[in-house]
Formats: structure tokens, sequence, C-alpha cells
């Protein structure tokens, strides 16, 4: 089974695919302004949408962002 195999479940529309973790990064050298967890839904060939349950990391409240 090629790699690309191995991708074609996820192209299908309306499959979620699970993000155990996302993070989303803050400038560069500064740390994470959100973790959490998510996924990703294939709402067509050319759409994708992100769901994502997060909350700020400890050092992004004290910046006060």
């Amino acid at each position: 089974m090629t790699f690309v195999d191995r991708l074609k479940p996820y192209g299908e529309i309306g499959v979620v695919i699970p993000c155990r973790e996302m993070t989303l990064l803050a400038a560069d050298g500064e740390p994470p302004m959100v973790v959490g967890r998510g996924g990703i839904v294939v709402e067509s060939a050319t759409s994708l949408a992100i769901g994502w349950w997060g909350r700020p990391t400890t050092s992004a409240m004290r910046s006060g962002r």
C-alpha cells in the first residue's frame, strides 16, 4: 500500500480528521498562544473546516493577549 493510498479515506467529503493537539503559534521566539484539541472536516474537494477547543497558555495570559 502506498502513502497516497493510505490518505484516500481522509479525502472523502464529510470525513472528520481528529487532532489530539492543535497549537496556535505566536510570533517567532514567543510561546504558543492557545493549545487544545480539535478536528478538520472535509467539506468539499476544495474546502476544509477546522473545529478547535482550547485555552490560552499561561504565558499568553500573562502577556495580556
